[in-house]
């Protein structure tokens, strides 16, 4: 349904702006909500759509080009509240992108004022409860990268609570409040948040937080001890996958449920990820699933495979990138093998792994 909006006349943008405010932005919006605006003019309902574009995106940790020239959003005090607050949210998650206490502390501050302003407006239009559940979300950023995990539940508690805040803004809210702020030390309530997320998100047709929700939800599940939940999550994820979620959610879900698994079940996952892996050029995933079977088959006591499996991924790597830099985190990992076996011990294996690399027939 984006894609069809989106290859409609420029006429029909106001359809997908309406829909941005009605239902909120989701990962999976950024797309199509960069290519509605890409004709912008200076017409701030455009400029609207660019903002919707950013937000979606540095939900998903991109760096969107869409940040350049909103500006003036921000500084133009004519503008209506609404819009200023969406160039203040944009900003502000920006400067949590990039791990910038300060520049998150200045957005913060700006955003309060903002916001101040923007609920001192009566009667407020459903617009503006909107933006103020976008701001809530962006200064719980800006309070976790401030380190302030207190302020930063209750502004999401406040936004998760709020009915008339955007569907979409309190489903980023509850994923956001499980992962950066409940975590480890209450894996259980994280597990819970997780589910609600989840079905949220089918009930949004969210594909993405639909799989993140399920992976996070196992990997908080299996640090509770429930392992029989996890390995239902997971599966969910990994074993039906949604063309239009990033590989990297199914990657997680394999390692996850590696450690749910006997050796060879996880082995031949593991596997199966990395060919998936290579197959789309996603180097991230393919060097993390490569140190996770690494270090399954340290475990098992089998540092034969384990270095035939990193010397291997190795050479793919340097064929893929011949600066070598795709290939430095598996280095390192081999480094870390040898130091940890000794010298002798290493070159003893590494013979080893030699030897059955020739045995083995090349296609």
């Amino acid at each position: 349904c984006r894609t069809a909006l989106v290859a409609l006349p420029k006429t029909c943008r106001p359809v997908i702006r309406t829909q941005a405010w009605v239902r909120g932005v989701t990962r999976g919006d950024a797309a199509p909500l960069r290519e509605a605006a890409r004709f912008t003019s200076a017409h701030p309902r455009l400029r609207e759509l660019r903002c919707f574009a950013a937000i979606s995106a540095m939900l998903d940790d991109d760096a969107p080009d869409a940040i350049e020239g909103l500006d003036d959003l921000t500084d133009d005090p004519d503008q209506p509240a609404c819009e200023r607050l969406l160039g203040h949210v944009v900003h502000a998650l920006r400067a949590c992108q990039r791990l910038d206490v300060d520049g998150a502390r200045r957005a913060l501050d700006a955003l309060e004022a903002t916001l101040a302003e923007a609920r001192a407006a009566l009667p407020p239009d459903p617009r503006l409860s909107r933006a103020i559940g976008w701001a809530d979300l962006a200064i719980a950023e800006c309070c976790i990268v401030g380190r302030d995990l207190q302020t930063a539940d209750a502004r999401l508690c406040a936004v998760i609570d709020n009915d008339q805040v955007a569907p979409a803004t309190r489903l980023a809210a509850r994923i956001r409040r499980a992962l950066r702020v409940v975590g480890f030390h209450q894996a259980p309530l994280a597990v819970r948040l997780l589910d609600e997320a989840a079905l949220e998100a089918r009930r949004l047709d969210a594909a993405q937080e639909v799989a993140t929700a399920g992976v996070l939800g196992g990997m908080y599940a299996l640090a509770s001890g429930d392992r029989a939940g996890a390995r239902r999550r997971i599966d969910a994820v990994v074993d039906r996958p949604d063309p239009a979620v990033p590989s990297r959610h199914a990657t997680l879900g394999r390692v996850l449920r590696a450690a749910t698994s006997d050796g060879v079940e996880a082995s031949r996952d593991l596997a199966e990820g990395v060919r998936q892996a290579a197959e789309a050029g996603d180097y991230g995933s393919y060097i993390l699933l490569i140190m996770t079977g690494t270090r399954l088959y340290i475990d098992r006591g089998d540092a034969t495979r384990a270095l035939l499996t990193l010397s291997t991924a190795i050479a793919q790597l340097r064929n893929a990138d011949a600066s070598g830099v795709l290939a430095e985190p598996l280095v390192a990992e081999r480094e870390r093998i040898r130091l940890a076996l000794g010298d002798e011990t290493y070159q003893r294996i590494a013979a080893a792994a030699l030897a059955e690399l020739e045995r083995t027939p090349t296609t």
